[in-house]
């Protein structure tokens, strides 16, 4: 299987409800609340060496983690009050080549990937920009058992994903493409969601 069209070849699931309906993420707690809980359950989840990770957020409703100094490629949870949703994997801001880099990276390796995730993942090309390998579903009443569940999950993408992003970024992307350090005040706005 290849890379071809922006989207890497993934069958589309059907989207399940949960016992939740769309509108109702926010339970017992609130949603930046929920989000703090995810660096402390995250590192709890991961073996010793991916518990290095750095922190960006929690931000209005999603919160970031990264290694390294470029906070660009990174993995994310995104809360979606107005739709219900959760979303949950690697997003990839960085330059056009390293983010097609490492799109193509994660095709060449889409059965091991399918394997380890199941088949509710989906790998695309949002914009130039931005390419994710992710899932999206109906998110849960936030809650701390909740926070712990999706903390699990996510760890299993880091688990998963992280030795494929070390094999290519940045050295398999041309030196003028390669990011700059991380801005001393920790990020930048997000645009495009």
């Amino acid at each position: 299987m290849t890379y071809r069209d922006g989207i890497l070849p993934l069958p589309k699931p059907a989207r399940r409800r949960s016992a939740s309906t769309p509108g109702a993420v926010s339970g017992r707690m609130n949603t930046r609340t929920w989000l703090m809980l995810l660096p402390e359950l995250l590192s709890a989840e991961l073996p010793e060496p991916l518990r290095d990770f750095r922190v960006r957020g929690p931000r209005h409703s999603l919160i970031g983690f990264y290694y390294g100094a470029d906070e660009r490629v990174h993995y994310e949870v995104w809360i979606q009050p107005r739709t219900g949703m959760i979303e949950l994997g690697l997003h990839c801001e960085a330059e056009p080549e390293l983010n097609l880099a490492l799109l193509e990276a994660m095709a060449a390796q889409i059965e091991t990937i399918i394997a380890a995730l199941g088949p509710q993942v989906e790998g695309e090309q949002w914009t130039k920009r931005w390419t994710r390998i992710h899932e999206t579903r109906f998110a849960e009443p936030l809650s701390p058992a909740y926070a712990a569940g999706v903390a699990k999950r996510l760890a299993r993408y880091i688990t998963t994903l992280e030795p494929l992003r070390v094999s290519v970024e940045p050295r398999d992307v041309p030196p003028a493409t390669q990011a700059p350090a991380a801005s001393p005040r920790g990020g930048r706005r997000r645009t495009g969601l």
